[in-house]
């Protein structure tokens, strides 16, 4: 049994997320045999993994990290495509959809964005500012740098800002430390009380 009182842990929601995005490229066997395979390297993968299941956050990053080296020819961008893809399963057709309801872009990422990634993690924190047509989107208390947590979160904002009917004209980096993540993503035409 696994007890969470303090550690760094994934919900099995984003193990749900990635599964469907994954099976639909590699199909339902292969993907069993890539568990089966991950749970010979890393005893938590043989148990079933539903939504509220609390991943190790090393067992999480490990089976995203064989997936990218075993399937997409270690192309690490595949962490923002899984979190484009993963924004629009779970806001149109997936567990979260009901926070779509909330109209302007400035309340849905103040509010929506923290509560999304308290969902999604048991460490740090998610925020958002927007001044002007920047939005600027703050992961804090990271527990490690590592890509899946910067690309993967940001592909998210991307997918979730373009759902909400903004363009994106540009998105920065703004800064990137071992236990911070800011990125800058410029929108084409927000003015905050169109939507």
């Amino acid at each position: 049994m696994l007890t969470v009182k303090n550690g760094n842990f994934v919900r099995g929601i984003a193990f749900e997320s990635r599964r469907r995005m994954v099976e639909s490229e590699i199909g339902k066997e292969e993907f069993g045999n890539y568990l089966r395979w991950l749970a010979e390297r890393d005893p938590f993968w043989k148990r079933n993994i539903i939504a509220p299941t609390m991943i190790p956050l090393d067992s999480f990053l490990m089976f995203n990290d064989g997936l990218i080296t075993r399937y997409y020819h270690n192309d690490v961008r595949m962490y923002w495509k899984w979190g484009k893809s993963a924004a629009k399963w779970v806001l149109t057709d997936g567990p979260y959809r009901e926070f779509m309801r909330k109209k302007d872009l400035h309340n849905f990422f103040l509010r929506v964005l923290p509560l999304i990634w308290g969902l999604y993690f048991t460490f740090g924190s998610a925020s958002a500012e927007i001044h002007g047509k920047r939005l600027r989107v703050i992961l804090d208390g990271l527990p490690k740098k590592h890509l899946y947590l910067e690309y993967a979160v940001m592909g998210w904002v991307e997918g979730a800002t373009i759902l909400k009917g903004e363009r994106i004209e540009d998105i920065r980096a703004a800064s990137v430390t071992r236990h911070r993540v800011v990125y800058d993503f410029i929108l084409a035409r927000y003015q905050k009380n169109r939507m």
